[in-house]
């Protein structure tokens, strides 16, 4: 519900613009005329502020408003990646001015800027902090509907090179792998498209163990849009070459069915990743490693991993029916008496298409 209108505030002298705040009480900036005050509106939308005196900085929507808490939010994790970085660059330009020549005794120059740097030390530590609280709030309370998470999806690459490393190994990432649990697809659609600028600054080890786990999952999202994001993820990450290529092989093995899905979107994400392989394998690896992998789902042999190849070279699509059908029965497979469940669970649920699929072997 929207906070109570406040009441009217009382007259003020004509120095002011005498317009009541939020909390009832009577502004006291100074009469702007009207065009100062769309000026004004105009940039009231901006992203961050920050006080240099006090060091800390305030996200719009924060103060007292009239407008609901959940409208704050949402104006407000947009804002959250740039925040930190515009007061970084000030303490970092005052930790340059150390090493600039000045006078003065060579003792008392060694410890001003010991000083100096563990001020900076300490007051980076501590605009880790606050911004550290604001993302977890945002993420974590009840009242953060899935849009402001979204919102502050926005640009966590900027995020997480604010926070470095370390933190967003031990918080940002973690966070964010939370929001996969969420029951809207186009929330764990945006993580997939925003995941791959993160992955870059934490490096091949934090992929490999958390980040691309979640990515495989997601293939068998039960919302098709999940699937698509989840691709394109895959495509960025091999694009930019994260992975070994021992990794990327078992991911075209588990992308491998897609390429004969009956959603156009999806067998287009499938396609774009492994056309992506193609800079990463020499020719005579393409036919003995990764052809292998691909060859269920082939009409006639493949030349080679470009996209005009790889689509003209692929067999029919499954029809919807015959795909609705392959998904209830692994399904009701997916649990067997005995010790047949684990085979089953590693079959998935994209069984159509697989080597003993009603689609049959494929040209060699």
């Amino acid at each position: 519900m929207c906070c109570p209108p406040s009441r009217a505030a009382p007259p003020t002298p004509s120095r002011s613009c005498g317009a009541p705040s939020p909390r009832g009480w009577a502004c006291s900036q100074p009469r702007r005329n009207a065009s100062s005050r769309r000026r004004s509106d105009a940039h009231s939308g901006a992203l961050s502020s920050y006080s240099p005196l006090t060091h800390r900085p305030w996200l719009p929507g924060t103060r007292p408003s009239g407008c609901a808490p959940c409208r704050s939010r949402a104006r407000a994790a947009p804002a959250a990646p740039p925040m930190g970085p515009a007061p970084a660059r000030l303490r970092y330009g005052g930790r340059a001015l150390v090493s600039l020549p000045t006078t003065g005794t060579a003792d008392g120059l060694d410890a001003a800027a010991a000083t100096t740097l563990r001020s900076f030390d300490t007051e980076l530590a501590a605009l880790h902090e606050q911004v550290s609280h604001v993302i977890v709030a945002l993420l974590t309370d009840a009242a953060s509907t899935p849009a402001v998470k979204r919102q502050l999806l926005f640009d966590t690459t900027q995020l997480a090179l604010f926070l470095r490393r370390q933190n967003t190994n031990d918080m940002l990432l973690p966070l964010l792998i939370t929001l996969l649990n969420d029951r809207e697809p186009s929330l764990r659609a945006a993580f997939f498209e925003s995941v791959g600028g993160v992955c870059a600054f934490v490096g091949r080890a934090s992929l490999q163990a958390f980040v691309l786990p979640c990515v495989m999952q997601a293939l068998s999202d039960v919302d098709e849009m999940v699937v698509c994001a989840a691709l394109d993820s895959l495509s960025r990450l091999a694009e930019v070459g994260l992975q070994p290529r021992a990794s990327l092989l078992e991911v075209c093995e588990k992308v491998a069915p897609l390429l004969c899905h009956p959603n156009a979107w999806v067998r287009y994400g499938a396609l774009g990743f492994v056309s992506r392989l193609e800079p990463h394998f020499s020719a005579a690896e393409v036919y003995t490693a990764v052809r292998p992998l691909l060859r269920p789902f082939l009409s006639q042999p493949l030349l080679s991993l470009s996209a005009p190849s790889l689509s003209a070279a692929l067999r029919e699509p499954a029809s919807r029916l015959g795909y609705d059908r392959a998904l209830a029965s692994a399904a009701e497979a997916a649990d067997p008496p005995g010790g047949e469940r684990e085979r089953s669970a590693s079959f998935g649920a994209y069984a159509v298409g697989g080597v003993d699929s009603p689609l049959g072997d494929g040209a060699g």
